[in-house]
């Protein structure tokens, strides 16, 4: 999946299951010095276990992404103990899947808070080390639905087609400043 990493510090967030721990795994088998972030302790902790039989030295970090002083904590904290980032995958994201005439508002604003929010205020976080650094990627796990919306899908797809749009934006503010920025958009997982 990955070139070799030796000696590159990742920070994978919503890394507790699914994409963001296989992408966690993946970048340590690569030899990058891995920072995991979720909600749930027991599952970052099982993983830390996986990622240090693979000869990793994770770092757990248990925050909600979806609050932003959260987010941002989780980049400086990987800073501080790494010492840089240069990899942040921004994976954290639930999915309601409801009609919106029966939408429940505040799972939505969750949702937002979450899928979107929280990845743009982790990406804030990283840019200044990233910028003095002239270097870095930033992988934001968007989904088809941010291309091609459905029924009982609207409020996710709000979500994945706003990460799609920040995202390019943000590649045409950072590539002077040799950052990479790169969007996957899976279906279904």
């Amino acid at each position: 999946m990955f070139g070799r990493l030796d000696g590159r510090v990742a920070l994978v967030t919503g890394a507790s299951s699914g994409i963001g721990e296989a992408t966690a795994l993946a970048l340590a088998e690569a030899g990058a010095k891995v920072a995991v972030a979720a909600r749930r302790r027991d599952r970052l902790e099982a993983l830390a276990q996986r990622l240090t039989a693979l000869g990793a030295e994770p770092m757990i970090l248990v925050a909600d992404l979806g609050d932003e002083a959260q987010a941002q904590r989780v980049v400086a904290d990987t800073e501080a103990r790494c010492g840089r980032l240069d990899i942040l995958v921004n994976n954290a994201g639930v999915m309601y899947l409801e009609p919106v005439v029966d939408a429940d508002l505040q799972r939505w604003r969750h949702m937002l808070e979450l899928n979107v929010l929280g990845l743009i205020a982790a990406t804030q976080a990283a840019l200044p080390g990233m910028r003095a650094r002239r270097e870095g990627h930033i992988v934001n796990i968007a989904s088809t639905a941010g291309r091609t919306a459905n029924p009982n899908a609207a409020g996710y797809a709000a979500t994945k087609f706003g990460v799609v749009g920040f995202s390019e934006a943000l590649r045409r503010e950072v590539y002077q400043h040799n950052i990479r920025v790169s969007v996957i958009e899976p279906g279904v997982v």
